[in-house]
């Protein structure tokens, strides 16, 4: 339960804490790392490394190394890969695409789907294509689409608490 108060008052700092743009990839790389505690992937999906991979370029990928380099992920260790292919994915638990990436990505959505992948993007309303969450600015500040549809169809079970905190879109 602690876990979980300590993620609430993270995540309701950042979303109501005007962000900087210098520092909007940290705040999402937080993000992400506190998403994955009100997640669940399936069994058969559990492997020894917990692994996010960043397709595009994006300044996420230093911020989620550094991350990485601190934290664990359900006790395993993070493992932050980058792709500049969707044909050639590596096995993740989460794909994050940066927003130039976001236009080719409707239809590789339903094949990461059958993949049980947490699919994260940052393009205004991406959850209508397909994502499960979409970091979206909101009067200034850090805040997230979710689309429990898209969960569902990843095989991902998503906590509720989680669908409270963020805008829920279907």
């Amino acid at each position: 339960m602690s876990n979980i108060k300590c993620f609430l008052f993270i995540l309701f700092f950042f979303i109501y804490k005007p962000f900087v743009v210098a520092q909007d990839d940290k705040y999402k790389s937080i993000f992400i790392y506190n998403f994955t505690k009100l997640i669940e992937w399936p069994a058969d999906k559990q492997t020894d490394e917990f692994i996010i991979t960043v397709y595009g370029n994006s300044g996420i990928t230093s911020e989620l190394q550094a991350l990485s380099m601190k934290m664990k992920i359900n006790n395993k260790p993070i493992v932050i890969k980058q792709t500049s292919s969707l044909v050639q994915l590596p096995p993740t638990q989460i794909l994050y695409v940066c927003k130039d990436k976001t236009t080719d990505l409707s239809t590789a959505l339903n094949d990461l789907a059958k993949k049980n992948i947490l699919v994260i993007t940052e393009k205004p309303m991406a959850c209508k294509s397909g994502a499960s969450l979409n970091f979206i600015t909101k009067n200034g500040s850090l805040g997230f689409e979710i689309s429990p549809s898209n969960f569902d169809k990843s095989g991902l079970k998503v906590n509720a608490q989680l669908l409270s905190l963020g805008t829920v879109v279907n």
